[in-house]
């Protein structure tokens, strides 16, 4: 996933963006998130899988800024 103001919400698979949801502000709750790795809560991007993710998870990366899909791109296929 990577996520902006101007973009909303993408996700991307193999690198190639596979959905994404319309502009949005996020509003931070003001006490600590957590990050749900592998399952599908509250995302708006279709298709919603319903379901705990069933594979590897082999790296995981937080930014400070929305990535580029060059970037995306990089990530997935070194």
């Amino acid at each position: 996933y990577t996520y902006s103001i101007t973009n909303g919400l993408r996700l991307y698979i193999n690198g190639s963006r596979y959905s994404q949801t319309s502009a949005f502000t996020f509003v931070a709750s003001g006490v600590p998130m957590s990050i749900v790795l592998g399952g599908n809560r509250g995302s708006a991007c279709s298709p919603g899988y319903g379901g705990a993710f069933t594979g590897v998870i082999d790296e995981f990366y937080v930014y400070r800024r929305e990535l580029t899909a060059v970037e995306i791109l990089a990530l997935a296929n070194p």
